[in-house]
């Protein structure tokens, strides 16, 4: 055999295997690039106290769709778009999107999917998952705010209030003297209500369903102490000229369960609770 003949022979069996490696590869490729593209972010509702996720799954193929035939997510949620049997549009249609709320404790949460895809008779079948680390420290901002304070002058009896509740609430204050006043608060509202002040003047409190256990009262020794009927000099009036005030509500917290929520009540001068109405 000559050399020409031999170095022919190789030459066209190198080209056969290059010629079925590259028909191998086209008939592998489509294979193996089917995936979902499955991804996730979370931020922190502050006025919930909640994590919101928002799950994408996408698909890798531009020229065919996909079907999910498996979804598992933990912290468990009833999904309605990422679910069993939804269709997943070709890339460049968008991806399939959920969202998500957990609990702000929540320290992970994870997804993951199952896609089959049919491409030339044959069932092609891929996983997709993403985890996101959430740290478990979501929560509402701190409120300082009391539900109910209190200050008094020689002139007038000031009434603040806060809802402290995550809705509506209505309330009721009562004076021992006069007309009462009533009224509601969105969420997280806050109003002052007036009244003359007089020695002995008390104001029964409602607020949402609850009661304030004692009423507000301007005492009298309170009322001595602001020298409101005159001075050593005769000249009357005796208002003192910084508007002497008093917070009424003093002590430690209590807290009460109204409209499913806490109601915390902090006293500044002397002890109170909430009781049911």
């Amino acid at each position: 055999m000559t050399s020409s003949l031999l170095t022919r022979r190789i030459g066209s069996g190198v080209a056969s295997l290059l010629v079925g490696l590259a028909g191998a590869l086209v008939i592998a490729s489509p294979a193996s690039a089917h995936h979902p593209d499955v991804d996730g972010s979370a931020v922190c509702d502050e006025q919930t106290g909640e994590w919101v996720i928002t799950w994408t799954v996408a698909n890798s193929e531009t020229d065919l769709t996909g079907t999910i035939t498996a979804v598992t997510v933990d912290p468990v949620a009833g999904f309605t778009t990422i679910v069993v049997g939804a269709t997943l549009p070709v890339q460049g249609d968008g991806p399939l999107t959920e969202p998500q709320r957990v609990p702000g404790s929540t320290t992970h949460a994870s997804l993951n999917v199952t896609v089959e895809w049919l491409r030339d008779y044959r069932t092609i079948t891929r996983d997709g998952s993403k985890k996101l680390e959430l740290g478990g420290e979501c929560a509402p901002p701190a409120d300082d705010r009391q539900p109910v304070e209190s200050e008094f002058d020689c002139e007038t009896l000031t009434i603040t209030l806060t809802n402290p509740l995550k809705e509506e609430a209505t309330f009721l204050l009562t004076p021992s003297v006069g007309d009462p006043a009533t009224g509601s608060l969105p969420a997280g509202g806050s109003t002052t209500v007036e009244f003359p002040a007089s020695d002995g003047l008390a104001v029964e409190v409602q607020l949402a369903d609850a009661t304030l256990e004692q009423p507000i009262e301007i005492t009298p020794a309170e009322w001595a102490a602001l020298e409101c009927d005159g001075d050593d000099d005769g000249e009357g009036g005796g208002l003192p000229e910084t508007g002497t005030s008093t917070t009424l509500i003093a002590g430690g917290a209590l807290s009460l369960l109204v409209l499913g929520a806490g109601l915390y009540l902090v006293a500044r001068r002397r002890r109170i609770t909430f009781t049911a109405g």
